[in-house]
């Protein structure tokens, strides 16, 4: 199964990023399921070059003031972004683009959350365990302002 391989790097990845700590669960703790979102990322001649995957939490789960607390980040309007382009061409200025791969994985956690291990990498004597979240996971509701808040620090 080739898309295994994906899932493994997402695995990787999301340990090597200290994503979680694998903690015994308590009576008293809710803890959100998961699911592998898997995509193939094809040429123009539809073959597939290869596939990605993302370990995505269950946010609609998630309970206010228990789970989460703010959501609100902040984005630009389309129009804004416009006239951010038209001033620089006007100016000659030059403009530069990134990507941060896996962005939603920097922001800290700012409320406990803890998510069921990972289907197929669970850990031997542990099965019954779950991840408590050190850092925001794609599908959590405070991802984007977790992730905001730690670009604005950062920059």
């Amino acid at each position: 199964m080739i898309p295994m391989k994906a899932m493994d790097k997402e695995f990787e990845l999301l340990a090597s990023k200290n994503t979680g700590t694998l903690v015994p669960p308590l009576s008293t703790d809710k803890v959100i399921g998961g699911i592998w979102r898997l995509v193939q990322k094809k040429n123009e001649f539809g073959k597939i070059l290869k596939y990605k995957a993302r370990w995505v939490c269950f946010g609609n789960h998630q309970e206010h003031m228990v789970n989460y607390y703010n959501t609100y980040a902040a984005v630009a309007r389309s129009e804004s972004f416009k006239i951010l382009l038209l001033l620089m061409v006007s100016r000659k200025y030059t403009a530069y683009q990134f990507d941060v791969e896996t962005a939603f994985r920097y922001g800290e956690m700012d409320a406990a959350n803890y998510i069921s291990q990972v289907r197929n990498y669970k850990v031997p004597g542990k099965e019954n365990w779950v991840w408590k979240l050190n850092k925001s996971l794609y599908g959590t509701k405070q991802a984007p302002r977790q992730w905001k808040a730690h670009l604005v620090s950062t920059l």
